[in-house]
């Protein structure tokens, strides 16, 4: 990508979007230069007066986005997650439906992934391994690694109990009854108004999965007058709610870059102080 056009599009994105979407602009413009093997203009120091005077004038035009969405918490996840088994038992005929959510959810949440890295899944890309008591999902391509592609690794079950593997397994075990090949999309539509899992694939890259799990919460919410807001969580919640898990069980900030496949130190933004550490400073007065 010729300089000019890295500085026009960071200059163009300033008249429209938030400071924190130009530094997001501005990691993957750096990651698709690094994965062609060529300098990042973005890192010359034109490249860092065009990124202060860009994020100056989308300060100035008041740019500020939707805001970040909370993180769900594992609590939370694990709760949905319950309430989905409650439903799939007493509604046999929606199972599917409340199968395919739980199998979205755990990969989402485990695995630090981004709804259009969910939405774009294949069979052929997760892999399960019961005897060794792994998962492994391979990424194609994202936002920060357009094309070289990754494993993403995840054990069987966690220390709290989340039975990652049983999930997938099962979901995966659904898909090949319905006639799956290893090319097929992982997660398929819903068809409403037969009622029905349909073959097709998702649209919109997932946006349509992550509102149905919204609206999930918000039925267990209600049912059981848990006050969530649920207006508050949207499509990256489950990716910043695994890299907030991962801090709170005692990770080091690299193993959470790593593992969220974050290129640049942004990945920072989506980690929240836990009740605990905002605690300390009470006890500290």
């Amino acid at each position: 990508m010729p300089a000019v056009v890295a500085f026009g599009a960071v200059e163009w994105a300033s008249w429209h979007a938030a400071p924190a979407t130009l530094l997001g602009m501005g990691a993957a413009i750096g990651a698709w230069h690094k994965n062609k093997g060529v300098p990042n203009p973005m890192k010359t120091e034109r490249g860092a007066r065009v990124m202060k005077a860009a994020r100056k004038r989308a300060l100035r035009l008041g740019h500020k986005g939707r805001g970040a969405k909370a993180p769900i918490t594992k609590e939370i996840l694990a709760a949905t997650h319950a309430w989905l088994d409650h439903r799939a038992q007493s509604e046999p005929e929606k199972a599917p439906l409340f199968r395919r959510e739980q199998c979205w959810a755990t990969l989402g949440f485990h695995g630090l992934l981004r709804r259009s890295e969910l939405g774009s899944l294949r069979m052929r890309d997760v892999v399960v391994d019961k005897a060794s008591k792994r998962v492994k999902v391979y990424i194609h391509k994202s936002k920060t690694d357009p094309g070289n592609g990754v494993w993403v690794w995840l054990a069987w079950e966690t220390t709290t109990g989340a039975q990652i593997g049983e999930t997938v397994q099962r979901w995966l075990g659904y898909r090949r009854q319905a006639g799956a090949t290893a090319g097929s999309p992982l997660f398929t539509a819903w068809d409403r108004a037969a009622g029905q899992m349909t073959n097709r694939a998702l649209q919109s890259k997932g946006q349509a999965m992550a509102d149905m799990y919204r609206r999930h919460m918000q039925d267990m919410s209600s049912h059981f007058n848990m006050g969530l807001r649920v207006k508050d969580y949207g499509s990256h919640s489950l990716r910043r709610g695994g890299a907030n898990a991962m801090k709170e069980a005692g990770w080091p900030p690299m193993r959470i870059q790593e593992h969220g496949r974050w290129t640049s130190d942004c990945y920072k933004r989506y980690l929240e102080r836990s009740a605990v550490e905002r605690m300390e400073v009470t006890r500290a007065m």
